[in-house]
């Protein structure tokens, strides 16, 4: 199975922003590459909804991610109550839940984290 590169950051809480958490990526593609988090909605502790934006050499970025414990990876999964409470909180800084799409993750491979970050510290890259 070929490895996907994945970006490996070191996330702080941040004392510039209440709520914030600045994240610094390592080794990004593009160097610097730093992003600030924010929680917009918690509906449970399995389920957080967040904003993200940074900035590149190339330019600004900015995008929502939902985000789950849950070990099923599709837009399926999430409970009717959460669904309504993301809803409802997210109209609360102007966006409209229902325009948000689903990506299917269903060919990525599994996450080791601990194996990513160590390889990424170390330089380490297997083909």
């Amino acid at each position: 199975m070929e490895r996907l590169p994945y970006l490996i950051a070191e996330p702080e809480l941040s004392d510039a922003s209440t709520g914030a958490l600045a994240v610094h990526y390592l080794k990004p593609p593009l160097t610097p590459q730093n992003e600030a988090w924010y929680v917009l909605s918690r509906p449970t502790d399995d389920w957080i909804a967040y904003t993200y934006c940074g900035e590149t050499p190339a330019g600004r970025y900015a995008g929502v991610n939902i985000i789950t414990r849950s070990e099923v990876m599709s837009g399926d999964a999430i409970p009717g109550s959460v669904e309504e409470q993301l809803r409802l909180d997210l109209a609360k800084f102007g966006l409209d839940y229902d325009e948000f799409c689903a990506i299917d993750h269903a060919g990525c491979r599994p996450t080791q984290a601990r194996q990513d970050l160590e390889e990424g510290l170390l330089g380490i890259s297997e083909p």
